[in-house]
């Protein structure tokens, strides 16, 4: 039995198709478990970044480079 390269190339394309589809799958998988991740870890970030500003804000301290030694 002799097969053609057109034949060949149809079958190779195939196979990459085929993988294509299994990395999109994966990819598809993966994004709803980041999406939360990332949202929570933005959303932690924040409130400690406003956190750490009220507490500024409250306290009014002069800095060393204000002061001075």
């Amino acid at each position: 039995m002799i097969i053609d390269t057109t034949e060949v190339q149809a079958i190779n394309s195939f196979s990459r198709l085929e993988s294509l589809k299994e990395v999109y799958g994966i990819i598809w998988v993966l994004i709803p478990i980041f999406t939360p991740v990332l949202g929570i870890t933005i959303g932690v970030l924040v409130i400690v970044w406003l956190e750490r500003e009220i507490s500024a804000a409250i306290q009014q301290r002069i800095g060393p480079e204000y002061a001075g030694p």
